[in-house]
């Protein structure tokens, strides 16, 4: 038997939108991982991933009030689960009546508003542009760089072949 303190797996569902049946998701992602399982030749019993032993809990989050924000709201929930990777999923957090209230739903790591939201899509669109820019001269140099060699191997070629 184990014990409330013990680790636990389980999918934690963030749907920022309100839009998607969790059940539903939950089903895709446990056929996705017994076909990975299989793909992989990695014995995994079926129980292994069943709805018992890998449960879907959505606790609550914050939610977006457009309709543009989704991968704003994705990377900002990554980001909360980067800063608790190191904390531990127990079976008593999972088993609480607002299965984790406290780990997630009131930490601050979760606790962000529109404003941040706006904040991160400035940020994400200034990055964006900032990696766009050096590409755009990376790859004008490295096309005069190959013109170049190629003029160069073409003139060669000319003198090769008075």
């Amino acid at each position: 038997e184990s014990s409330n303190l013990d680790e636990t797996p389980c999918l934690l569902f963030f749907d920022s939108l309100k839009a998607h049946r969790k059940q539903k998701v939950a089903k895709y992602i446990r056929e996705w991982l017994s076909f990975e399982a299989k793909r992989l030749q990695v014995q995994v019993d079926d129980e292994a991933i069943s709805k018992k032993s890998l449960p879907i809990v959505a606790p609550h989050i914050p939610y977006q009030d457009n309709s543009w924000d989704c991968g704003v709201f994705v990377c900002r929930f990554a980001y909360g689960l980067y800063l608790l990777r190191n904390k531990k999923f127990t079976l008593q957090d999972l088993r609480a009546k607002r299965p984790f209230e406290e780990l997630i739903s009131q930490s601050p790591e979760f606790t962000f508003g529109s404003d941040d939201i706006t904040r991160l899509r400035k940020e994400m669109q200034n990055l964006v542009s900032n990696l766009s820019e050096s590409y755009i001269e990376k790859s004008a140099l490295e096309r005069r760089i190959r013109k170049k060699s190629k003029e160069k191997k073409d003139g060669q070629m000319l003198k090769l072949n008075p």
